[in-house]
């Protein structure tokens, strides 16, 4: 079994209103995406990432650190005389030190937009809110609503937990998901696990967010109850001090190897959430 580092980034923060905290979080990721950027179209995010932040990468390994990750971002946008990004929803930790914050963006090459879609978890140290884990996806052509969603608030008192034992209890399900995938197949696991409002952020055939665990479930595996041809698990967890929102940082692996000879590794992280210390988490992005 792969050791498991579990991390925790931010100390609890004071208490604070859940929906103004929440606000904070959405416009300094809409004012990030917003600004205008052409000299360095994608400083905006490079500034805004935590000295210890992930992405997943290629060959199934996860770039960590703010110099790699931002290398990576600047390879990807460049050439690009623009890059512009809304959110379109946004998640809090009832200790407000851990958000979550997912839409769209796009990056203009001239007469060229290439659109994304995009999930950032975040932590907050004082007043400032750091990217700790972050992945774009292509979006496909097609409409998408750039419109609001309801934020994910906190619906119970903050209380401090045991850090290291929510932590755990975070990987532990990361661990049961794979296992009970293994037993019941991938699109029933999906949907056993997560939230009916959990986003997926699809292939790059999808234009928007696959949403809800029904329809996740549907896009990764149908209905069918044969074995998953994936298992998987975490090497990295964070969790908010309230023990409510965390995120899993991992790596998913073919059971079989792949005919054509690759790696058969993709890098992943899941974006968990659960209303209190006692309920059980549910994915909530992935």
């Amino acid at each position: 079994m792969v050791p498991v580092v579990l991390l925790s980034l931010a100390a609890a923060q004071p208490a604070l209103d859940p929906r103004s905290t929440a606000q904070a979080l959405f416009a300094a990721d809409s004012a990030l995406g917003a600004a205008p950027r052409t000299e360095a179209p994608s400083s905006g995010l490079l500034g805004a990432l935590a000295p210890g932040v992930v992405m997943p990468g290629p060959d199934g390994r996860h770039l960590r650190g703010a110099a790699e990750v931002a290398a990576a971002l600047r390879q990807a946008t460049e050439g690009a005389t623009a890059v512009h990004w809304t959110p379109v929803r946004v998640a809090l930790a009832a200790s407000g030190d851990h958000g979550l914050s997912y839409g769209y963006q796009t990056v203009y090459r001239g007469d060229r937009a290439d659109r994304f879609k995009y999930i950032a978890y975040w932590t907050r140290l004082a007043t400032r809110w750091r990217i700790a884990v972050y992945r774009r996806t292509p979006s496909a052509a097609g409409d998408v609503s750039l419109a609001r969603l309801p934020d994910l608030l906190p619906t119970a008192p903050m209380s401090q937990v045991d850090g290291i034992a929510a932590r755990a209890s975070l990987a532990q399900v990361e661990r049961d998901f794979s296992a009970e995938a293994q037993r019941i197949g991938l699109g029933p696991a999906f949907a056993k696990f997560g939230r009916t409002d959990a986003v997926n952020m699809g292939g790059p055939g999808t234009a928007g967010f696959v949403i809800g665990a029904q329809a996740i479930a549907q896009a990764v595996g149908g209905d069918g109850g044969a074995t998953s041809p994936v298992s998987w698990g975490p090497d990295t967890v964070l969790v908010a001090a309230s023990g409510d929102l965390g995120v899993t940082i991992g790596v998913i692996r073919t059971n079989q190897p792949p005919p054509d000879g690759s790696p058969g590794r993709f890098a992943f992280f899941t974006v968990w959430y659960r209303p209190d210390p006692g309920s059980p988490w549910r994915y909530l992005a992935e």
